[in-house]
């Protein structure tokens, strides 16, 4: 009679292809890879089993039959063994509920056993004639029962287990299991037509393709681990090991060597560094960007030394491309053992930034993460969460300082300052969330937002109808850069019915050297359109005269350190009187901040400054209180003198 063993046949085919796929990449030593493995060494001995009882049924009466029934058990047992080993497997995708899952194996495998013992006593009988060829009998229907048993735990397992598991191990896990169950429930009410063992390889496959695939770990251009495998494999080691050291390299000069020398000889670069690295002994190397690496060891700080310092010293040697040699320059970021309680993720994403800042700087080219570092990277972070929040709930605060007329002896403008509380209620100092909204782009939306909190306070409480003259409005760096600024501020104002002489808008000489072209257009735009301009905190830097003779600006304001200066130092008040002189002969007007004493401010009077800004008439106040302070009578704030 013909052989019937063209499904087992298909199935062996697609194992062996499978197995040799998987022998040919790096082992990945993940607990769902290890049970995996079994699963397919299990699978594979089960199907060459069950073609071995094929062969032993037709060739019966040449190898006797107690050898074919040997044969037939042996099969019918593997067949429970791969169910046992698939139940072993859905346990494996979910690690949350250990308790459950031990008890579940514990049960399952006790089961198992009783099978296992069963089975040699259990009778098997067999059909053959010309056309078709089964086993059938208690053994059989045992066999069946353990194996269906298995599966409905695994399936029961994976319904309980649902809100815990992936969307894709769940689609993968329901898929392998209903194949199982329908090959298993068609052989077993039609006996000639076996297809459990193919319904067993599609699923190692499947399971292949979907869930273990090492291509998903593995760097497909240098050929080490990726940025998945280094999150898995050493959060996996950690819980055994905390001295986890991880070296970030980055290097310098790929897209230069892209763009000279070809992509190609850039690739093969990259490959040969990786090369390098791997042979380091005792580390575990991971691409982790386009051209960098990190390094993982696990061990004392004086091996990790050792490791560093060869990485360092091979890079001070010329690497070959394309017969040419070259240095290759390399920024390198450490994240030390010391820092138990970071976890994996986070360390990866704390290397990242700080190599990214390393990259966009001119900083040393070694750069090592301490405690100190990470909390003033986390307050950074919470910074930024402020600030968005701020700007999703419109949370935006404006607080307004008053500016006293030295010459009228009232308070004729204000300056609006941005306030944003953190998470803990307190405000955040403007030097801090300034500079990360810059750095995050979120200065952007910000100063639109409060432009149009400052517009419409001036609306709501009809301060254009006060002694007020204006209000002053800070620029920041990055909105000068805006080619459209004018536009937008223009627009607001025309929308609040705001007059545009009534907003003074300030810039500070870091704007004015970052964007100057840019910004001189957008002045002269709003200067044609009435409003004017101060440079602010006049003194804190270079203080570059070129700015005032350039820029547009009707008044100086000078800078909070330079006026206690004038009160501290003999060369402070040298400087300050020639620059009040200064711009008295240059028809601008000036401001002196942070005066906070009436010793103070009578001096600054008789300099001859025209406005004066400090602790010494009101701190910043809020919308009402400001509103208030403002449309109190005149004498009374003369009074307060």
């Amino acid at each position: 009679m013909a052989l019937n063993i063209n499904f087992q046949l298909a199935g062996l085919i697609l194992l062996v292809m499978i197995i040799i796929m998987f022998a040919r990449r790096p082992v990945i030593n993940l607990p769902s890879f290890k049970v995996f493995n079994s699963l397919l060494i299990g699978v594979f001995l089960s199907v060459c089993l069950d073609i071995a009882s094929v062969f032993a049924l037709v060739y019966r009466k040449e190898i006797s039959t107690p050898m074919t029934l040997s044969v037939c058990k042996v099969y019918l047992a593997s067949v429970a063994v791969v169910a046992f080993l698939i139940l072993r497997y859905v346990m494996i995708q979910n690690a949350n509920r250990r308790l459950l899952s031990k008890v579940v194996f514990g049960v399952s495998f006790v089961v198992l056993c009783v099978y296992m013992f069963a089975i040699i006593f259990l009778p098997v009988d067999y059909y053959v004639d010309n056309q078709t060829l089964y086993t059938y009998g208690l053994g059989v229907s045992a066999t069946y029962v353990v194996a269906l048993l298995m599966l409905l735990t695994s399936l029961i397992y994976t319904i309980k287990m649902w809100s815990f598991l992936k969307k894709n191990k769940r689609k993968s896990v329901i898929f392998m299991l209903s194949a199982l169950f329908l090959a298993s429930f068609i052989q077993m009410f039609n006996n000639q037509i076996l297809l459990v063992s193919f319904a067993q390889s599609v699923a190692i496959v499947y399971i292949y393709m979907c869930l273990e695939n090492p291509d998903d770990y593995i760097d497909k251009v240098s050929g080490v681990f990726n940025m998945n495998a280094a999150r898995l494999l050493l959060g996996q080691e950690y819980e055994n090991d905390k001295r986890l050291n991880i070296i970030t390299i980055e290097i310098g000069g790929i897209k230069f060597i892209n763009d000279t020398f070809g992509t190609k000889n850039g690739t093969m670069l990259l490959c040969s560094v990786a090369e390098f690295l791997e042979d380091i002994p005792g580390v575990s190397v991971y691409r982790t960007g386009g051209a960098e690496y990190s390094i993982a060891l696990f061990g004392e700080m004086d091996e990790f030394k050792v490791v560093e310092e060869r990485i360092r010293r091979r890079f001070e040697y010329a690497w070959t491309i394309s017969e040419i040699e070259t240095l290759l320059p390399v920024k390198i970021c450490i994240f030390p053992a010391t820092l138990v309680e970071v976890p994996i993720e986070e360390r990866f994403e704390l290397l990242r930034y700080f190599v990214n800042l390393m990259s966009g700087s001119n900083s040393e080219e070694k750069f090592i993460i301490t405690e100190d570092i990470i909390k003033e990277k986390r307050k950074e972070e919470n910074i930024e969460k402020a600030l968005n929040i701020a700007l999703d709930l419109n949370t935006v605060m404006v607080n307004y300082q008053p500016i006293y007329n030295n010459k009228k002896g009232y308070y004729t403008s204000a300056e609006a300052l941005m306030r944003i509380r953190g998470e803990d209620g307190n405000f955040i100092p403007p030097d801090l969330f300034i500079n990360i909204a810059e750095k995050k782009g979120l200065i952007l939306k910000l100063g639109m937002v409060m432009f149009e909190n400052v517009c419409r306070f001036i609306k709501e409480n009809k301060l254009q109808e006060t002694q007020l003259e204006y209000i002053e409005v800070n620029l920041s760096v990055i909105q000068c850069m805006q080619q459209n600024l004018a536009e937008q501020l223009i627009e607001v104002m025309d929308r609040y019915e705001i007059a545009h002489s009534f907003i003074n808008f300030e810039i500070t000489e870091t704007a004015a050297s970052n964007s100057e072209s840019t910004l001189l257009v957008n002045m002269r735009r709003l200067i044609n359109n009435g409003s004017t301009f101060s440079l602010d905190d006049y003194g804190s830097g270079y203080s570059n005269i070129n700015y005032i003779l350039e820029l547009p600006i009707e008044i100086v304001k000078y800078d909070k350190l330079m006026v206690w200066s004038y009160f501290t130092s003999e060369k402070g008040r040298v400087v300050m009187e020639y620059a009040v002189d200064m711009m008295k002969n240059l028809n601008l007007k000036s401001l002196a901040e942070g005066v906070e004493t009436k010793e103070q401010f009578e001096e600054i009077k008789r300099l001859g400054i025209d406005y004066t800004q400090g602790y010494f008439f009101s701190k910043p106040l809020n919308e009402e209180d400001f509103a208030k302070c403002i449309k109190g009578d005149l004498q009374t704030q003369v009074n307060l003198l």
